[in-house]
């Protein structure tokens, strides 16, 4: 009788796992689709390298001898959310080529500062501030502008072109945190598109 029971219980655990498997999945594809769904809403696809590569622009100055190649936004965003791009600026008096990921965040609320990030790899990288600016102060809480970048490298990112970036950003400020992923197919377009 007990090996009766104890072959009923293992088998009802088994069918209750088995379906709670396939509910989850079922979870994770939904949620894929919709993130698929907002990259659409850019009028392209972040997670399609050949529809990245296609979409990063490219400016050259002939006073500062740079060449610039400006991804496509990367992250899809909210009112509230950082657009996020991938940026490189090759100098051709030095030879050398930069990387960076560029962030325009545009919030209401208490400043934030950024002033650091750190990957999922548990990697601190700089934040550097370009630009900010109080935008508007008509409502109870102000709107606020911060432009800033992270310099990265080019095998930084070739090193994590299978699984794409995974990092938070923070600052000084309160509710100073942001947590962004940039796919592995935008990664791997926009590396297809700047040269070597």
């Amino acid at each position: 009788m007990r090996k009766f029971l104890f072959l009923v219980i293992a088998a009802v655990t088994a069918t209750g796992c088995a379906s709670n498997k396939a509910y989850f999945d079922a979870i994770d594809k939904r949620l894929e689709a919709d993130r698929k769904a907002k990259a659409q809403w850019f009028g392209h696809d972040i997670y399609d390298p050949k529809m990245v590569s296609s979409n990063v622009r490219i400016q050259y100055d002939d006073f500062s001898k740079t060449t610039q190649y400006n991804g496509p936004e990367a992250v899809p965003h909210g009112m509230h959310e950082p657009v996020v791009r991938l940026v490189a600026i090759n100098n051709q008096r030095t030879l050398k080529t930069s990387y960076i990921i560029h962030f325009v965040h545009n919030y209401r609320g208490d400043w934030r500062f950024f002033n650091n990030a750190v990957d999922a790899d548990g990697n601190l990288l700089r934040v550097e501030s370009l630009q900010r600016e109080t935008l508007d102060c008509s409502v109870p809480k102000c709107t606020h502008l911060e432009i800033y970048v992270v310099e990265i490298s080019r095998d930084y990112l070739q090193e994590r072109s299978e699984r794409g970036l995974h990092f938070r950003v923070v600052g000084t400020g309160r509710g100073a945190a942001q947590e962004l992923k940039i796919p592995s197919g935008y990664v791997k377009g926009f590396l297809a598109s700047v040269p070597q």
